[in-house]
């Protein structure tokens, strides 16, 4: 297959990623909250959680992403 046809084959049947299943987080917004006295991860997952309900991810993995 040439390179032609790999491309035009590329635009014909485009490669299709689900949906994550969660809310990814605003980590800029994260990242320049944390820098605020009294503001904590634990705080700002809770706000996230509030936010987005079943579609949030657990703690653990809020804080490792």
């Amino acid at each position: 297959m040439g390179a032609d046809e790999a491309r035009l084959e590329a635009l014909l049947f485009p490669v299709k990623t689900p949906p994550s299943r969660f809310a990814e987080p605003d980590y800029f917004q994260i990242h320049h909250a944390l820098k605020t006295k009294g503001v904590t991860l634990q705080r700002l997952w809770a706000e996230y959680t509030e936010c987005h309900g079943d579609k949030a991810y657990r703690y653990s993995q809020f804080c490792h992403h």
